[in-house]
């Protein structure tokens, strides 16, 4: 475990103004965007599934959702 003075002298702290300033670019934020879809996906399959609409997916929603 690192102290303060043992902290400050980590090398990555150490070599913090030496890197560059770069942006993350669009990447980063495509990726973000996607994780949304892919969460919205996963909520309307949830929605799909709890068919009594109490936020639980019962044994019995599930095998029928399994069989369809």
């Amino acid at each position: 475990m690192y102290d303060d003075v043992r902290s400050r002298e980590h090398p990555w702290l150490q070599n913090a103004k030496k890197a560059p300033n770069v942006p993350l670019g669009d990447d980063v934020e495509i990726k973000a965007v996607l994780i949304d879809d892919v969460f919205e996906d996963i909520k309307e399959m949830f929605k799909n599934i709890d068919m009594d609409e109490d936020d639980i997916i019962a044994t019995e929603e599930l095998k029928v959702d399994y069989k369809s």
